[in-house]
């Protein structure tokens, strides 16, 4: 099993509201994916990414539960592909959390995933993020 995570700060011209996103892929099927345009507006582009970050985490956590209600075990840990350093750096790091305190929930939840070997989030570069095809604007020729 492996996810995709991405954000897309001030995502839209209009409205200046961010964008998350994520899929999810069993083998080589797409499984789950979301993306949705957030209520609020976030003055950091951190805790954008963190926050699609968490939302992934928790729809991965669902479907492994999901899958083990089944009777069907996966091997662990979990995958999670982001483009951002930050995040993985916050997410491993527990040194970060004085400094994160306005996105403590998701952090110690995927935190928790991270320190208990659960959950391993690594980097993706972005021409590799596949997630990107829901958040980024595509191109004229």
């Amino acid at each position: 099993m492996l996810a995709y995570s991405d954000a897309d700060w001030v995502g839209c011209p209009d409205t200046l509201r961010f964008t998350t996103d994520y899929l999810i892929f069993l083998g080589p099927n797409l499984v789950s994916w979301c993306f949705k345009k957030q209520s609020t507006i976030s003055r950091s582009s951190v805790k954008v990414e963190y926050r699609s970050l968490a939302v992934a985490t928790v729809e991965l956590a669902w479907i492994v539960q999901l899958l083990r209600d089944l009777f069907l075990q996966l091997p662990s840990p979990l995958k999670i592909l982001c483009n951002n350093k930050t995040d993985i750096f916050m997410a491993a790091n527990p040194v970060t959390r004085p400094r994160s305190k306005h996105i403590a929930i998701d952090y110690h939840f995927v935190h928790d995933l991270i320190a208990n070997s659960s959950l391993k989030v690594a980097f993706v570069p972005s021409h590799l993020q596949l997630a990107d095809s829901f958040t980024k604007r595509v191109t004229k020729p």
